[in-house]
């Protein structure tokens, strides 16, 4: 067959299908596609699948049809070549569970069936490259894959190529690749080695496999001065003169030949693993990087697993940034590590690593660059621009390098809108205070000041309520988007262990209260009291030494239970209790636009004036966040004689108008103990002394029986003052 039958068709292929198109532009005809097989008179070696992908049949060498076993069932043998592939590493596909089979082409199936000589045998990867080049007169055997000239073992030649080599009495065999097997494409995080190692490999294991039967093996690839990638695409752009150069190039195994176009040729038959490695680049990275020079003189790559850069023309091992995820504080070795939410929010934490296992990652040259500090810090600052991992601290003359352990927010206050957060905070804390005022006021200056001044301690946020769907845990989360790392949520087991260093030092902690161990409610309230107001508390991981902190939490509590999730004592001023009522219209969105909103809402919290000027500890006046719900809980949490004492002198604002009543030690004692006659009366005079109530003058008293009728006392006894809005709330504040 002479090179002018190479003749390759201009196709309409918008006329034709994806079959017709490929045999046209391969100058495939339907009789070059024909084979005689017995009983199949119709016999082709490619066909449409009826679904528009071609179908490639394969012969044994037999001249019958390949078949393998399906159960009981004898089944012919074939590959799909997908007209659109769903991926692009996976083009073909053939039957699942069967092994690899050498496609045999019209002129190996004639030479073996007349059992006629054959000097050089090619193997190529693909039939249809095998099939153009058999249509040319050239012996050659198409395989699925560089690796699948093996047999099913895997530790031999595939039986049938054997029979090739040994029947038709071959010299040589050429294993033939594509132009791109040499080539390297840069893309970030690829390892480059990775792919002419399959090749290396493919090369070197036919090399080994066929040294029993005497044979040479070459090796040859498609020259990189061609365009085209394949030895079929190739033969189809060239023109007759061409192609016939081209063959004669195929076809001469002359070692380092000069003038080569399209073919080059290497021997592989007595060539060391090292000489075959070194065709690819493979002994070492710089031998790699002189190959491809060009494509990597600009790029950072990786090679065999390891980063390298390069620095005047040399290839130097990098360690890709990893010199910046490892600390050393003290003795000990933190590696920062990005663990990976499945709600898609990833934090970075640290880990304590051992140093010999980072020793033998890297290198002791990779250990000496790991920074050194002296001990950790805590120093909250959510400015960007002002924000520093690196804390350099002094005193008589000693400096000390400390490590930040309060990470910098990821978001950039942008000025803008924030309609959705407005309305969800609206939505919970429109709850009144006992003075009917919302607090929706109060509840943008905790956040303002936990953004702006995040050292200045706070009350605690307690959202109740028995409603599902009200937007607690909402709340939290929004939170928790806001300042990252910087927020932990706590149950049971982690609030009351010793070993905190999980979570001691976070800016906002979370406690729900669903996670909360019944009987651990006091070592939860006990351990809150000392978050919400100490400035140190100790630190303690596994296996590390106990050390104090800065404490700058500041805690939102979560609970369903409106009256007895926490016990509250009445002069307790450290929470602020807010009903939430359930959300209306719920927008299963909601926190992802609240999470867009996050940059203006920061912005707003940045520029705006704090509505509460500086009265306590905790910043607020503690009558700015008491609420009715707060009550309720003191109330249901205080001791009995308390819970009676309060109610005798409620009963008696509920029957009056007036804002201010008195009353003696008398009448109260009197009232309780109808109330609670095992009432221990002396401790009615000490609770009323602890609350900061006074006698003041002797004068007359109102007031009113169980009826509600008013009564006036004609006795003079000195009088205890109370305030109507100590007992009753505002009619404001009963809350949604």
């Amino acid at each position: 067959m002479t090179a002018n039958e190479n003749s390759c068709k201009d196709t309409q292929k918008s006329e034709k299908s994806y079959l017709e198109q490929r045999l046209s532009e391969l100058g495939i005809t339907d009789e070059k596609n024909r084979f005689k097989v017995l009983k199949y008179p119709e016999w082709r070696f490619f066909t449409d699948d009826g679904k528009g992908n071609i179908r490639i049949n394969y012969l044994a060498l037999d001249g019958q049809p390949f078949t393998y076993m399906d159960g009981r069932k004898e089944i012919e043998f074939a590959r799909t070549r997908f007209q659109s592939p769903k991926d692009p590493k996976h083009k073909y596909d053939q039957p699942k569970g069967t092994e690899t089979f050498p496609f045999f082409t019209p002129i190996i199936l004639g030479k073996y069936k007349k059992k006629e000589t054959i000097k050089t045998i090619f193997v190529t990867e693909g039939e249809f490259k095998a099939f153009k080049l058999s249509m040319l007169g050239v012996p050659c055997v198409g395989i699925g894959g560089v690796q699948n000239f093996k047999s099913a073992s895997k530790d031999r030649l595939h039986p049938d190529l054997i029979k090739i080599l040994e029947d038709c009495q071959v010299e040589n065999v050429v294993l033939l690749f594509d132009r791109d097997c040499l080539e390297t494409k840069w893309e970030d995080g690829k390892d480059l080695a990775q792919r002419p190692n399959n090749f290396f490999s493919a090369l070197n294991t036919f090399n080994e496999l066929l040294k029993p039967y005497d044979k040479q093996l070459y090796f040859s690839h498609i020259s990189s001065n061609c365009r085209e990638k394949g030895i079929d695409d190739l033969l189809c752009s060239l023109n007759n003169d061409d192609a016939e150069k081209c063959l004669e190039e195929l076809h001469s195994l002359l070692v380092g030949a000069k003038n080569r176009q399209y073919i080059e040729t290497y021997q592989i038959t007595g060539t060391s693993s090292a000489k075959i490695k070194a065709i690819f680049g493979l002994n070492d990275v710089q031998e790699f990087y002189e190959l491809h020079k060009e494509e990597l003189e600009n790029h950072d790559f990786i090679f065999s697993g390891k980063p390298y850069y390069i620095e005047n023309g040399k290839a130097v091992l990098s360690w890709g940034g990893a010199e910046k995820n490892f600390i050393l504080v003290g003795n000990d070795y933190y590696q920062k590590v990005v663990d990976k939410s499945p709600f898609g929010d990833n934090e970075i934490n640290l880990y304590k690593r051992e140093k010999g296992i980072i020793k033998g990652r890297f290198g002791q040259k990779f250990v000496n660059t790991i920074p050194i500090y002296d001990g950790f810090t805590n120093i909250p600052e959510n400015d960007p621009d002002k924000y520093r991992q690196d804390i350099i601290s002094e005193k008589s003359g000693i400096k000390s390098r400390l490590y930040n352990i309060y990470r910098p927010l990821e978001w950039k206050p942008i000025e803008g809108e924030w309609p959705t957060t407005e309305k969800f905070l609206h939505h919970i804390f429109d709850y009144p205070n006992t003075q009917g005022k919302p607090m929706f006021g109060f509840i943008l200056d905790w956040l303002q000041i936990v953004y702006t001044n995040p050292t200045q301690p706070l009350p605690c946020i307690c959202l109740v309520s028995k409603e599902r769907e009200t937007g607690k845990s909402t709340f939290l989360e929004f939170i928790h988007l806001i300042f990252s790392e910087n927020f932990r949520v706590l149950d049971s087991e982690r609030i009351g262990s010793r070993f905190n260093e999980s979570w001691a030092g976070k800016l906002v902690i979370g406690v729900d209260e669903s996670l909360i161990d019944p009987e651990n409610k006091g070592i939860v309230a006990n351990t809150l009291k000392t978050l919400i107001t100490n400035k140190t508390i100790n630190s303690e991981g596994k296996g590390t030494a106990n050390k104090p902190i800065a404490n700058i939490a500041k805690l939102i509590m979560c609970s369903n239970d409106e009256t007895n999730f926490i016990k509250i004592e009445s002069e307790e001023n450290r929470y602020a209790i807010v009903k939430v009522g359930t959300i209306q219209g719920k927008d299963p969105d909601f926190l992802s636009k609240m999470k867009a909103e996050i940059p203006a809402f920061l912005f707003y919290l940045k520029n705006r004036e704090l509505h509460h000027e500086r009265k306590d500890r905790l910043w607020f006046d503690p009558k700015e966040f008491e609420t009715e719900a707060l009550r309720k809980i003191q109330e249901r949490t205080a001791p009995m004689l308390e819970r009676h004492i309060k109610g005798v002198i409620r009963e008696q604002f509920e029957y009056s108008e007036k804002e201010t009543l008195k009353f003696p030690y008398s009448f109260i004692k009197e009232r309780v103990l109808i109330r609670y006659n095992r009432a221990d009366t002396e401790k009615i005079k000490d609770w009323l002394h602890d609350a900061g109530y006074k006698t003041g003058n002797s004068n007359t008293y109102t007031y009113y029986d169980e009826s509600g009728k008013e009564y006036s006392s004609n006795d003079k006894p000195r009088l205890y003052t109370f305030h109507r809005a100590d007992f009753i709330a505002h009619p404001e504040s009963k809350g949604k």
